[in-house]
């Protein structure tokens, strides 16, 4: 069984979704602490975070239904056992984003914006 295009996207998708919303997490909050110790309210620094979690939560079932998807091909060739790690290693790494983007909002519910 060859491993449609619609899948093989859904595949990558998965494995780089978490880096790539991790690292716009990251330069968004950092551009958004002046903002809120200047004028905005404190609420805007808790708008990305929850936007990233659902967006890598999104990701993680997107490599959840490749997997499942997967699970019920029947040949065993090098490109389904390819497309099963591919699935696999997408839903650990949105896993581990996902917990690192909760780590990272911390911070913003102890310390003020304004402390330097």
């Amino acid at each position: 069984m060859a491993v449609s295009v619609r899948l093989t996207r859904s595949l990558w998708a998965g494995i780089l979704a978490g880096p790539v919303a991790f690292v716009l997490t990251l330069q968004t909050d950092y551009m958004l602490v002046d903002l809120a110790c200047d004028s905005a309210p404190r609420r805007i620094l808790h708008v990305v975070p929850v936007v990233v979690l659902l967006f890598l939560g999104s990701a993680a079932l997107l490599s959840w239904n490749a997997h499942k998807e997967l699970e019920g091909a029947a040949p065993q060739t090098s490109h389904t056992l390819r497309a099963k790690f591919m699935a696999m290693l997408g839903l650990l790494t949105n896993t581990l984003f996902i917990l690192l983007v909760l780590a990272h909002w911390i911070p913003i519910f102890v310390l003020h914006p304004c402390q330097r």
